[in-house]
């Protein structure tokens, strides 16, 4: 078992001037919504900063040159990575006089567990039968199963979410001098999830202890507070330095496939368009999926790259790429060749490390022209994997890889001018393809970047850029992945265990997690994590800070209607204007519309109509969403205008403040209710002239119809009078028959003309009849 040590504490004391204040700093955090009452927080008011000083040395000038990356999986590689990690070993030693029984039971528990844990594949019986093992060994006392435990305990994936558990093994590693143990203590006194109060001084506190022990989740959070001054008095090299240090692990970890896939998705956007994400749709991968089956080697490389690196919903599967790139390959797709030479130089569980088939497969890709190929040749001949190192040759490879613009040629031929390895060494043109790599997603692009500018190797020393781009190397450690299990827990309902997700994330300095925890606390749901429901919005705001200074104008937004209503702090209009004003110049339409809403009314600042209408205005011309509240904004700014200008020049009268802010507010903040009772006006107006019209046109159809039929009976009529006037022509000497035929015609007619117009044909016909036999 672990127990401190009196030279590590010595060494500890040694390194750390212990709390230093500095009167009259405001804080960064709103503190003031969640008192600190525990014993050391006394000795601290909360209006001022806490700052504890690691000695470091002075980067520049201390480091000469930057050795070559190790490659991943190789036997530097792995020795590196022990070395530094019997480095950090040295804080903790093991107790001896641990008890027998329980440490045999616990290794029998532990050495269970870890039989399912080193398997390739476990199912769903598997997975739970590995947990309880763990948590067996944990309660046994077994330390690094009690690792394992307090981690799930606390995020709640392999077991279930048990904050109380959580503290109780925290606790017993901190007590060890573990370094998880300071870690996860440290982060549940900054939250105060669990039923304490937050303590930011004593989080602060362990998260130095923790770092000092080589935890890469206490160097990211001293890293974010000492460069955004949370909590702490803004220090650049102090960020540097554990920056630095969570970043060098990063790299260490980056395998050559590139790792698997992270997804930041923002719940806040989530929520404004819900489904709408970067997850593979469901029918598409079932496209893809029978397609490639029927033999479609675009298909099977698509597969293989998503099985391979994971992500967008679909989990990694080493074996599954395997398979697909297989039956790529035996298509004849280069690519697909490129990538199973990746894999078998990297090697893995899956796919054993096999140099004379990654080179095999890395030569017929680049005979063939294909960048990957070229620069997996390259990968060969720099660090000699199955050939003899040749830096020329590694050099000429990957600069044909770079001129086809393939980002890992370009890194990598970046690291040849760096160094000067097979080529004259050239800092410009490293410099120059390290940026253009970078910018398409190299991470170790972006570490060399931070080096080159932290250590002033080619430009002026930058530490505020070098300390940047460090953080955005460990942001992308493996332990980013937890961000699409908060994800689902939050696509499930689960609010617990996604909030505690985003909340380690956030206090690491994510920017996306921060965000994330503030949406979650700002919906003001109860939650089994502790602490009142009424604190929610207090909790939130802190969050939306956080944000906000890291460049969020969602944030920034929040954060201004947080003042505004007053949720977790006081209403406060020019704290309120000024968060809108910080965003003005990124043309965002609610800063826009809020900024004119607020010097219309004179909220925070002296009314302004002519300013307000300038944002109302520019609102309207950065968001087509905006045209709708904006027009009835503009129609209560001209009746004000117009109130204003006219009747009180004729009347010698104003409108009272009261009444122009009441009609302000209502079509302002009610506007959404207005336009639509004035879309349902307009609607139902439609209707009825819609119906009248249609009653109107029913009935001029009528009249044209019964026109028609009078027209034709006239017709008629008229052609049966000269029908028998045509006869009487015909029959001149009879004229008494002609008189008697026409008497009968005219009697005939005269009859049929008085039944119903539908016999007319009928009336016609017998009427000829009686023409033709007038006897």
């Amino acid at each position: 078992m672990i127990i401190p040590s009196r030279c590590v504490i010595l060494a500890y004391i040694s390194v750390i001037s212990f709390f230093a204040y500095n009167d009259g700093a405001a804080t960064n955090e709103r503190s003031a919504d969640i008192k600190e009452v525990s014993g050391l927080d006394q000795l601290f008011q909360e209006d001022r900063q806490i700052a504890i000083t690691v000695l470091n040395a002075d980067y520049q000038g201390v480091i000469s040159e930057i050795g070559l990356l190790p490659l991943a999986g190789s036997y530097e590689h792995i020795t590196s990575r022990n070395a530094r990690e019997e480095e950090e070993r040295k804080y903790f030693e093991v107790d001896s006089e641990a008890d027998d029984e329980s440490t045999t039971a616990g290794d029998t528990a532990f050495a269970a567990a870890m039989s399912y844990k080193l398997r390739t594949k476990l199912d769903v019986n598997g997975k739970y039968q590995m947990w309880k093992s763990f948590e067996n060994a944990a309660w046994l006392g077994h330390v690094e199963a009690q690792e394992y435990v307090a981690m799930e305990y606390l995020l709640g994936n392999g077991l279930a979410l048990n904050i109380s558990g959580a503290w109780e093994f925290f606790e017993n590693l901190k007590e060890k001098a573990h370094p998880l143990g300071q870690m996860g203590a440290a982060f549940l006194h900054s939250t105060g999830i669990g039923g304490d109060t937050p303590s930011q001084a004593l989080a602060l506190l362990h998260y130095m202890f923790a770092a000092l022990g080589g935890n890469t989740f206490a160097q990211m959070a001293l890293g974010y507070r000492y460069l955004y001054g949370s909590n702490v008095e803004s220090k650049c090299e102090q960020a540097l330095h554990f920056y630095r240090k969570a970043a060098s692990k990063v790299v260490d970890h980056v395998p050559i496939t590139g790792g698997p896939s992270i997804q930041k998705i923002r719940l806040y956007e989530e929520w404004e368009n819900p489904g709408v994400n970067n997850n593979m749709d469901d029918d598409l991968m079932q496209y893809y999926t029978f397609i490639a089956n029927k033999g479609d080697t675009s298909a099977q490389v698509i597969l293989g790259q998503l099985y391979l690196q994971g992500g967008r919903g679909v989990p990694q599967d080493r074996l599954m790429a395997l398979r697909y790139f297989e039956k790529a390959y035996e298509g004849e797709s280069v690519n697909a060749g490129a990538f199973l030479g990746r894999m078998y130089l990297e090697g893995s569980a899956e796919v054993p490390q096999d140099n004379a088939t990654a080179l095999h497969y890395f030569r017929q890709a680049a005979e063939r022209g294909n960048a990957m190929g070229q620069s997996g040749l390259g990968l060969v001949y720099l660090y000699g994997r199955g050939v003899d190192v040749d830096y020329k040759l590694a050099a000429h490879y990957f600069k044909l890889s770079a001129d086809q613009s393939y980002v890992d040629g370009q890194a990598m031929m970046a690291v040849m001018y760096f160094h000067g390895l097979g080529v004259e060494r050239d800092l410009g043109k490293a410099i120059k393809l390290f940026n253009q790599a970078s910018q398409s997603g190299s991470i170790m692009s972006v570490f060399y970047l931070a080096e080159i500018n932290a250590f002033g190797f080619g430009v002026a020393r930058m530490c505020k850029t070098a300390v940047e781009l460090y953080k955005s190397v460990a942001e992308r450690g493996r332990w980013s992945t937890m961000f699409m299990d908060a994800f689902n827990d939050y696509k499930k309902g689960d609010l617990n265990r996604a909030l505690v997700k985003y909340m380690f994330l956030a206090d690491m300095g994510y920017e996306v997690a921060q965000s994330n925890t503030a949406f979650l606390l700002d919906k003001n749901e109860p939650l089994a994590l502790g602490f009142p429901q009424n604190e929610s919005f207090g909790r939130a705001i802190i969050y939306w800070e956080r944000a906000a200074a890291q460049g969020y104008n969602m944030a920034r937004i929040k954060l201004g209607d947080y003042h505004y209503y007053g949720l977790g702090t006081e209403v406060d209009y020019e704290e309120a204007m000024a968060n809108y004003r910080q965003i003005e110049q990124s043309n965002n339409a609610q800063a826009l519309f809020n900024l004119g809403y607020m010097y219309q009314a004179g909220l925070g600042v002296k009314q302004d109509l002519h300013l307000a209408k300038r944002y109302y205005d520019r609102a309207a011309e950065t968001s087509v969403d905006a045209h709708a509240p904006v027009t009835l904004a503009l129609m209560s700014l001209g009746a004000l205008f117009v109130w204003n200008q006219i009747f009180s020049s004729v009347y010698n009268f104003s409108m009272p403040d009261s009444i122009s802010g009441a009609i302000l507010h209502s079509a302002v903040e009610y506007w959404d209710l207005y336009l639509a009772a004035g879309l349902a006006c307009i609607l139902i107006s439609v209707l009825i002239i819609m119906q009248r019209v249609t009653q109107e046109l029913a009935r001029q159809r009528n009249e044209r119809r019964r026109a028609t039929v009078d027209t034709h009976r006239q017709n008629v009529q008229r052609a049966q009078q000269q029908s028998a006037n045509a006869h009487g022509d015909a029959r001149p000497s009879s004229s008494s028959s002609s008189e008697t035929h026409s008497s009968q015609a005219s009697s005939s007619s005269s009859s049929t003309g008085s039944a119903d117009s539908s016999g007319v044909r009928q009336r016609n016909v017998a009427g000829n009849q009686n023409m033709e036999n007038p006897d």
